[in-house]
């Protein structure tokens, strides 16, 4: 059996772990949000920086998403998914999740592997079962050229489209020690740059209005974030 084969056949045993500890513990609770604050402990303690993102990224959605009209439950279910949204990432490696340089090949692939990971550890829990898939396709591309299944324009779940939208503005305005952030000419650039292929080409031209008009975010340093966390 090759290292590839050990690491997946050790992944799916922590995915099975998981599910079955939480789903037994989290069954008992009656809320969507003590749910949800649940699995945030859970990021917390795997990675902080990741909490933080998924903090800032379901604040985001729920600006953008009003910006859009949504209706109210629509708005409630996208922001709690965006809370958890990169919830998978609590089954890639250390090495790969806090890698502070650039990732190999073979462990990009296993890092995009995080959003099947995280509908598969919340798949058993009746409480999200009509909004999974706003977590699974938040990596797919406007023009079908992303990840996992290839999805494009309106196939794309509406939440998905947002959350792909706020979760790269997050990473582009968050410094790291690695990577500084980019301005919010330089953000707005990249939105305009890649609307109607990575992003949905109506809901980047409302970040864009939005980061123009000062009502979303702000540009986080590496300082910031750990101040944050």
């Amino acid at each position: 059996m090759n290292f590839g084969s050990i690491f997946l056949f050790l992944s799916l045993i922590l995915i099975y772990i998981i599910k079955d500890f939480f789903y037994s513990k989290l069954q008992q609770m009656n809320t969507v949000t003590q749910v949800v604050e649940s699995f945030l402990k859970v990021i917390d303690s795997k990675d902080d920086y990741t909490e933080g993102h998924c903090e800032r990224v379901s604040e985001y959605a729920g600006i953008l998403c009003r910006k859009a009209g949504l209706k109210h439950d629509q708005i409630e279910k996208i922001v709690n998914m965006a809370k958890i949204h990169d919830i998978g990432k609590i089954s890639v490696p250390d090495e790969i999740l806090k890698s502070s340089g650039s990732l190999t090949d073979k462990e990009y692939a296993e890092m995009k592997k995080h959003s099947q990971y995280g509908y598969e550890i919340l798949e058993d829990l009746d409480i999200f079962k009509e909004d999974l898939d706003i977590i699974k396709h938040h990596h797919e591309r406007y023009d079908g050229n992303g990840y996992p299944d290839g999805l494009s324009g309106k196939e794309i779940p509406v939440g998905s489209r947002i959350l792909a939208i706020c979760d790269a503005y997050d990473v582009m305005s968050t410094g790291r020690v690695y990577k500084p952030a980019l301005t919010k000419k330089e953000i707005i650039a990249e939105f305009e740059k890649y609307s109607g292929k990575q992003f949905d080409p109506d809901y980047a031209e409302m970040m864009i209005e939005l980061i123009i008009e000062e009502q979303i975010g702000g540009i986080m340093t590496d300082e910031k974030v750990k101040k944050a966390n």
